[in-house]
């Protein structure tokens, strides 16, 4: 556990995340949006009994930024583009006693704490008000100011490791120039086409997080949905019936085909995927009938309604198709394209025609120009 939380924190501080809340605060502020979700957010600290333990290891002090949002905050604050949090969800708190040379001498130790965090900002100094939903979360699910989902993996760890990987939801309700909004935040489990994780997690999640928003959301006002899904709209496109992935019989009790998170949200629950409304031209709505063709099929390079999407370089030389995911973990990989090759990052709406008014989706920070030298 020492050397995986000393190589963990070094890593950190190779990413030299201060040097990165520079370039993403100036990104921010050149469009200094009303509201940001922030998902897996980092709080990183050090504390010692006065023994200079957290500083005696080169390799891993610069790595003890606090807060990252703070640190972000911050930048933004300088750039003249105040925020402020209004939701905080703490889904991992780790928290351990390590010698930060590896000698485990007594001037070696020193306690680490690793917070995941799920935030929602809003910009400070216009005309808009904000406040955390309580939509009736049990107090055994409550973490922060989100509330955890109750499906959630097992890590097989005890303390002081996290004995769940915790995903959750949080609500704000926002009124901006007069008008009446909803901003959920949430973050889903890691999809089985990426990683070793039963899909019956993720779908789980999904269906329970529709269900919360339906039925807590009150009518009229529109619900706009900020989320990490870990699922890419084509995930088991290919697979019968479409659009579900199948769960082996050791965890289901029978081998079973379910919905993907994308699915869940747009076909089951009526959500529209506002990157596919804008770029595609394309409206998901709950119970809708679609003639299906070979125009609705989907496969590489393909997205919500089976149109091909335009293969277009930015000034990376990346495709922009809305990918959100596939960089190395360090962001030092030479391309970002053909690994980079999945949206699941989404923004979602229920109700309301805003999206019809809305100029452009884009993504943002994703050419290789953008990075620092840190990655």
């Amino acid at each position: 556990l020492n050397q995986a939380v000393l190589d963990a924190l070094a890593f950190l501080q190779r990413t030299n995340f201060r040097e990165r809340a520079k370039s993403i605060a100036m990104i921010v502020s050149e469009r200094h949006p009303d509201v940001i979700g922030v998902t897996e957010a980092s709080s990183v600290g050090c504390f010692d009994s006065g023994n200079n333990a957290c500083e005696l290891n080169d390799d891993i002090a610069g790595a003890f930024v606090g807060d990252y949002v703070d640190v972000l905050l911050e930048e933004l604050h300088h750039l003249g583009t105040p925020y402020s949090v209004v939701a905080r969800s703490v889904n991992t708190d780790f928290s351990a006693v390590i010698s930060t040379d590896g000698t485990f001498s007594e001037t070696s130790l020193a306690r680490v704490q690793s917070l995941d965090q799920d935030i929602v900002l809003v910009k400070k100094d216009f005309d808009a008000t904000a406040q955390v939903v309580d939509f009736g979360c049990p107090v055994d699910r409550r973490v922060g100011d989100g509330c955890k989902f109750s499906t959630l993996i097992p890590t097989g760890f005890s303390d002081p490791l996290p004995e769940e990987i915790i995903r959750s939801v949080s609500l704000v309700d926002l009124t901006v120039r007069g008008k009446d909004y909803r901003i959920a935040l949430s973050h889903l489990e890691r999809s089985p086409v990426v990683v070793d994780t039963p899909i019956v997690f993720q779908s789980s999640q999904a269906v329970e997080l529709g269900k919360i928003l339906i039925n807590t959301t009150p009518p009229g006002k529109e619900l706009i949905l900020l989320i990490d899904s870990n699922s890419d709209p084509t995930d088991g496109a290919d697979n019968h019936p479409a659009f579900t992935l199948p769960c082996p019989a050791q965890i289901c009790g029978e081998e079973i085909d379910l919905p993907t998170p994308y699915f869940v949200l747009t076909m089951q629950f009526g959500f529209t995927d506002a990157w596919t409304f804008k770029k595609l031209g394309t409206h998901s709505k709950k119970g809708s009938k679609k003639k299906k063709g070979k125009g609705q099929k989907f496969g590489k390079h393909r997205d919500l309604g089976g149109k091909k999407t335009k293969k277009k370089k930015g000034k990376g030389g990346n495709i922009n198709m809305g990918f959100t995911w596939g960089q190395d973990a360090d962001l030092l990989n030479d391309e970002s394209f053909p690994t980079f090759q999945r949206r699941i990052d989404q923004i979602f709406v229920l109700g309301g025609d805003n999206l019809k008014t809305t100029k452009n989706v884009e993504v943002l920070g994703e050419d290789q120009s953008d990075r620092t030298e840190s990655g």
